[in-house]
């Protein structure tokens, strides 16, 4: 137990240096249907000037955003029925106003002005298809930003199914990334 309040503590240093986590929305306290994808948030924190929502901004002190780490995080949300996750976080389907959906879809923001990225979901998830961080890895990699994707192996979503050690070994990788990215500032 004693481990879980000390990753706590570290996801919190990591968030007040500017790396955003998965968990961001429950921070945020969205009022929406579903979150939005933490991944928007940190593209639009350095993309063409644009400025962070005022509860991103305060929870970074005003600095960009370091590093955004992801897991589990739906990237495209063009393709995704009415019931879905991805069409829940757009509250009707994305058919209905397809230019939405494509503002909306982290893939379609993904530039070299990004800041790193750590990608990781379960091989398994039932909830958000890992094809969905694989496309967001290949849309960041093509535009020439820093990207670190992992399949956590027999994962479903929230890392159900996983063995002890590798849901370890997914915060430990995010920590590590925090450290490595607020290195640079």
């Amino acid at each position: 137990m004693a481990h879980r309040g000390l990753t706590a503590v570290a996801f919190a240093r990591a968030l007040a240096a500017g790396v955003l986590v998965g968990l961001l929305y429950a921070a945020l306290r969205v009022k929406s249907p579903a979150p939005p994808p933490v991944a928007l948030f940190g593209l639009l924190g350095k993309l063409a000037g644009q400025s962070l929502p005022a509860a991103l901004y305060a929870l970074t002190a005003g600095r960009p955003v370091a590093g955004c780490v992801v897991w589990y995080g739906p990237a495209d949300l063009t393709g995704a029925g009415p019931h879905t996750p991805e069409g829940l976080l757009l509250g009707h389907a994305p058919a209905a106003d397809p230019g939405r959906a494509r503002r909306a879809s982290p893939v379609g923001r993904a530039g070299a002005e990004a800041p790193p990225f750590l990608l990781l979901q379960g091989d398994g998830d039932t909830m958000v298809p890992v094809a969905q961080s694989e496309a967001l890895a290949t849309a960041l990699r093509s535009a020439g930003a820093d990207v670190t994707f992992r399949a956590v192996a027999g994962a479903d979503h929230l890392w159900i199914g996983a063995p002890d050690e590798a849901v370890e070994d997914v915060f430990a990788q995010s920590v590590a990334f925090a450290a490595r990215v607020t290195r640079r500032r």
